[in-house]
């Protein structure tokens, strides 16, 4: 763990003596590229590294064998198992769909985050919960989390069409983003006013919902009874769905008291206010539905990235303190996970393909 370790602290760090020195712009896009690539390296070229390191690589091996491109019943998600298919039969392995993964994650994030001004102080509180847990362990859920992301950017960009193509496609690499529809129905009215000046694209997405919907009914049912229905002993109590409602809740209620110091456009306001809303809820089911509930903390863990990556900019005398804080913060987060979790020796000792295989 001591990697882990290094790379928050390295990066807090190099954060915080910088954030308010003048730097020139060329330095800043390297600086960055640099962290972009060595990220990528970190968590896509692992090696048994991660929650899920084994199951995903067994099901690499068997998707190589048996995956059936015209089926799309399949207990996985189809997206992930396609790509699967075809690195295999490239004689590629499981590492190569890891890196492939961490590559387009880390490409959508940084699209997300283009409009942020502290991109680096981003990163820093998304590594413990979004880098670290999502992507390093549940990878196919990161996946789709990166789609979400560029769903998101595309709607507050008020692309309509362009957003509901990635929720759409994020749906075939982990089902449960599917739930996320519900936020075109936060702004009903940009919604029909764009449909109704594009008819075909009307009847488009009708026509797919439908065709969706009944080729994946069954697995939504299986899943559903799995997570929230009558099946919930096929999944284990999340032990950790707790700590992560708490950490999300104490930017959510940030975010709905200071809603209207954030510089951002009413759709953006509406996404994160619904957020909020929905995590703030969600400690009256965790009890009963820890694992659902869970899994979805981590795709509204993105209102953290928010929240306090752009605190800094409502306040001017005390920035320096509230940086520090929110360093500090991140730090005890990842020390808290690291030593207590009943899961976190999965991603210990890390080790890194070329010096492991």
């Amino acid at each position: 763990m001591t990697y882990y370790f290094l790379l928050q602290l390295s990066l807090s760090c190099v954060f915080f003596s910088s954030f308010d020195k003048k730097i020139s712009n060329n330095i800043k896009k390297f600086g960055y590229f640099f962290l972009i690539v060595f990220l990528i390296i970190f968590t896509g070229l692992r090696y048994n590294v991660g929650g899920d390191w084994f199951i995903y690589n067994e099901n690499f091996i068997k998707n190589s064998n048996n995956f059936n491109l015209f089926d799309l019943k399949i207990r996985s998600d189809y997206g992930w198992e396609l790509i699967s298919f075809f690195l295999s039969k490239l004689n590629l392995g499981y590492v190569t769909l890891n890196l492939a993964a961490s590559t387009f994650f880390f490409i959508s994030l940084s699209i997300f985050l283009r409009r942020y001004n502290y991109k680096l102080l981003s990163f820093i509180i998304a590594f413990p919960l979004i880098i670290l847990i999502l992507l390093m362990g549940f990878t196919r859920q990161a996946v789709a989390f990166s789609f979400l992301l560029l769903c998101l950017n595309s709607l507050i960009k008020e692309k309509f069409l362009k957003s509901f193509i990635f929720i759409f496609i994020g749906i075939f690499f982990h089902k449960s983003v599917i739930l996320f529809l519900f936020i075109y129905f936060l702004f009903p009215g940009k919604i029909f006013k764009f449909l109704l000046n594009n008819i075909f694209v009307l009847i488009a997405l009708i026509f797919i919902i439908i065709i969706t919907f009944y080729s994946l009914y069954t697995d939504y049912y299986i899943i559903y009874t799995q997570y929230f229905g009558t099946n919930l002993s096929m999944n284990p109590e999340s032990r950790g769905a707790y700590f992560r409602w708490i950490i999300n809740f104490i930017p959510s209620l940030i975010f709905i008291i200071f809603h209207n110091k954030f510089n951002i456009n009413y759709i953006e306001k509406r996404i994160y206010f619904s957020f909020a809303i929905i995590i703030i809820l969600s400690v009256f089911a965790i009890n009963y539905y820890s694992t659902g509930i869970d899994r979805y903390l981590y795709y509204f863990s993105l209102i953290q990235v928010f929240v306090f990556a752009n605190l800094p900019t409502l306040v001017n005398n005390l920035k320096k303190h509230l940086i520090l804080i929110i360093l500090l913060y991140y730090f005890i987060i990842l020390t808290t996970w690291l030593v207590y979790s009943d899961h976190s020796y999965l991603w210990t000792p890390y080790k890194l393909y070329f010096f492991d295989y």
